[in-house]
């Protein structure tokens, strides 16, 4: 990683933090006890971009890149905007080549709004979040170059012969639809897949004739895409030539040509001309026509700059985890989920899973859910209000007394309302049991967090193992095919031999019984491919048909160090579930502390407005009385039945708890590390002896031919050996794909297994 900057300290952080709400809470704001980055760097590789925030957990509330693409925002929780603009928005441009301006705009006292202005259109490849430490999370963003298949780069407009001919010129896969439309007369072209402010750019370098075109005016379309109307001055009586449409490796073109119509015959009333066809230059349909767009009235016109247009930053789309690959859209795209993929590659198949695997969907469930524990303590310590409001009907009598006011009015009956609304706010000053909760939402947050991120990489195992054992079947089918139609011709020659006297029965039935064991051997292997397609389906949720192959051979490399103490080192102090049962031990201790803290007073700060509407009385009249009140509330528990006692030996049975299950995982974890680096190492050598047993073994079987040809051999012996080959080659097939695995599960074992290692790993196929 390059280019990181913002290196920042966090030492005594929650205090500071603390002290920064109150401030802001007070209306003051703190711009040097701001949200902490320690690190920020935005690079270019090639046609990627890579965006990295490492950052105290929570500093990055929302992210999004505009519709067009050229835009990405990030909001940071607790970065003011000098702190983002002196240590984050400078460097980011002038480090870039890929980033046309940085702005930094103000969000709130504390909170700032982080807008990069990229040179070019840029869609999300992939996004990752990582926990690196305690309180500190990584954020990776990568973006990838908008593919030019669908973008338009030329527009030139001639004029010859009272013709006008637009061309219009983009990638293999530019999408556009023209027609003329009449009443009133003009030229509509869409561009289903490209946004106004790139269509107009494109457009405002051509200079239309006045006499014959109107300006320009570019709308955006219902679902998605952009229009060009090209209003046409009255009089010029023109007609659309069938567009042509010229696609290549490199690039599509469209050739739109308006020419003089042909003079109307002399009637009273002439119908106007339908439309002509449109052809739609979309991918896989060169040539395609489509249905004219009915006419509809097009607005006034209005005066246009057509300079370049920016799209507003407005609604961002929301980024999912992961876009590495995705099924064709649109005319490619399968219909429904049953046709299938007829072949798919391993970045492909993880980019489905990460989208429609349920166990990794519910994790991710899991993470957002625990995530608002956060706000659920917050809220123990915020102010509450209540309001009351209560109407009732009294009925008063006094049947004897002795007071006097009371004598007058003895024995009579006064019935009256009375409206009462009371307004109660409550704001708690100390609460001890409320700043434990706080910390322990702190702490289980990241710990979902880590689960979260330990769920990906048992989806990249789970992805990377279905997808090798489905390799591994077909390559078995592809075998025991092979084995069969090799011994079947072995056997049609022991059975020739045996005709011509040159072999002998016993040859003869030895040789087709083991033609049958081939064909219940390829039955089997069937019967393994279908399941591992359905366990591949059970990930990715279609069903595919094929995979792709490796490019070659593999030469197994040793894992460094190939000392076992490094490893085991790394996964006590890395490992993810290790993490999470640690987090789990100091949510438990902390839980401790809450319950002792219900032993402690609490204490609050009261108001109290009331408002008494009453009707009548007891002597007759109304009355109406307010009533306000401030004051201090303190609440010593003093007895609550042992309940506290209770949970306090609770609590601690289950520190004591967490703990066990702490050591347990850690005995685990380097029982798995060692297991996984043994596992590579004894892979890797088997990987080596099994190559070697392959040529041994074919080498075997053409001596063992030549041998038959000679007379030495009998047909039964080739046929053993064309079995003992195509075992050791189904042997040394399967040994690449546990090789390849074994070294994703050393990675995991040490919670450094990424995407790049699965990229890694499909640079393999072709």
């Amino acid at each position: 990683m390059s280019d990181v900057i913002g290196q920042g300290n966090r030492r005594g952080l929650p205090v500071l933090k603390r002290l920064a709400w109150i401030l802001a809470t007070a209306g003051l704001a703190l711009p040097a006890l701001a949200g902490e980055v320690q690190g920020v760097a935005l690079r270019q590789d090639g046609n990627v971009l890579r965006l990295q925030l490492e950052s105290e957990q929570g500093t990055l509330a929302d992210s999004g890149v505009t519709a067009d693409g050229r835009q990405l925002v990030l909001v940071l929780k607790g970065v003011s905007a000098d702190v983002a603009r002196k240590r984050i928005a400078g460097e980011i441009k002038a480090r870039t080549g890929g980033v046309r301006d940085v702005r930094v705009q103000a969000d709130g006292r504390l909170d700032s709004r982080l807008v990069i202005d990229l040179v070019e259109p840029y869609e999300v490849l992939d996004e990752t979040i990582a926990a690196i430490g305690s309180g500190v999370s990584q954020w990776e963003l990568v973006l990838g170059r908008q593919a030019v298949n669908d973008e338009l780069t030329g527009v030139d407009l001639n004029v010859a012969d009272g013709q006008r001919t637009l061309l219009l010129r983009g990638g293999k896969d530019l999408r556009a639809d023209a027609r003329l439309l009449r009443n009133p007369e003009r030229l509509v072209i869409d561009f289903p897949r490209l946004g106004r402010a790139h269509v107009s750019r494109m457009f405002g370098s051509v200079s239309f004739d006045p006499g014959v075109f109107g300006l320009p005016r570019f709308e955006p379309l219902p679902s998605a895409g952009s229009r060009v109307v090209m209003p046409i001055r009255p009089g010029q009586s023109l007609s659309l030539v069938s567009p042509e449409l010229s696609r290549s490796a490199t690039g599509a073109s469209l050739l739109i040509a308006l020419a003089p119509s042909a003079p109307a015959p002399s009637v009273a009333a002439a119908p106007v001309a339908p439309a002509a066809p449109a052809v739609a230059a979309r991918r896989g349909g060169a040539g395609a026509v489509v249905p004219p767009l009915a006419a509809q009235p097009v607005p006034a016109e209005r005066p246009l700059d057509l300079a370049v247009v920016r799209e507003p930053l407005g609604p961002l789309r929301p980024m999912r985890p992961l876009v590495l690959g995705s099924i064709p859209a649109g005319d490619d795209a399968p219909r429904s989920a049953d046709r299938g993929l007829q072949s798919i590659g391993l970045t492909e198949t993880l980019a489905l899973g990460l989208e429609k695997d349920p166990r990794y969907r519910a994790a991710k469930a899991d993470f957002l859910a625990n995530a608002e524990a956060t706000p659920q303590a917050r809220a123990a310590y915020l102010p509450t209000a209540t309001y009351d409001f209560q109407r009732n009907s009294e009925n008063q009598r006094i049947i004897s007394s002795t007071i006097g006011a009371y004598k007058a009015v003895q024995g009579q009956t006064q019935r009256y309302p009375v409206f009462s609304h009371v307004l109660t706010i409550s704001q708690p000053i100390i609460k001890a049991p409320a700043w434990v909760k706080m910390e322990q939402a702190k702490i289980s947050v990241e710990q979902s967090r880590l689960a979260l991120v330990a769920a990906e990489q048992d989806l990249i195992i789970r992805v990377a193992a279905a997808y090798l054992n489905l390799l591994a079947t077909q390559d078995g089918v592809e075998l025991a095919k092979a084995e069969r139609v090799a011994t079947a011709k072995q056997a049609e020659q022991a059975r020739v031999r045996l005709a011509s006297g040159l072999g002998t029965v016993t040859q003869f039935n030895e040789t087709e019984g083991r033609f049958a064991l081939t064909q219940a051997r390829e039955v089997d292997a069937l019967n393994k491919l279908e399941d591992a397609r359905a366990a591949l389906k059970e990930i990715v949720g279609v069903e595919v048909r094929s995979l792709k192959p490796f490019v070659g051979d593999i030469d197994p490399a040793a894992p460094q160090p190939a000392q076992v103490e490094p490893w085991v080192a790394a996964a006590l102090s890395q490992n993810l579930a290790l993490q999470a049962r640690a987090m789990a031990t100091e949510i438990a201790a902390l839980e401790v502390k809450r319950q002792k803290a219900g032993y402690l007073p609490t204490v609050s700060l009261v108001a109290t407005h009331s408002y008494n509407d009453s009707q009548g009385s007891l002597f007759g009249g109304t009355s109406k009385i307010q009533n306000t009140e401030l004051g201090v509330r303190l609440s010593m528990p003093i007895f609550e039945g042992g309940m506290t006692t209770s949970l306090v030996r609770e609590s601690v049975a289950r520190q004591d708890k967490a703990r066990e299950e702490h050591e347990q995982e850690s005995r685990k974890t380097e029982r798995l590390a060692r297991s996984a680096l043994l596992g590579v190492q004894s892979s890797a050598q088997t990987l080596s002896a099994l190559r070697k047993s392959l040529v041994a073994q074919e080498s075997a079987l053409e001596a063992k031919e030549e041998g038959l040809r000679s007379g030495l051999y009998s047909v039964v012996q080739v046929v053993d050996a064309y079995r003992l080959y195509y075992a050791a080659k189904r042997d040394y097939l399967q040994a690449r794909y546990d090789y390849l695995l074994n070294r994703l599960k050393l990675k995991q074992s040490v919670s450094s297994l990424s995407r790049n290692d699965l990229e890694d790993l499909a640079e393999l196929l072709k």
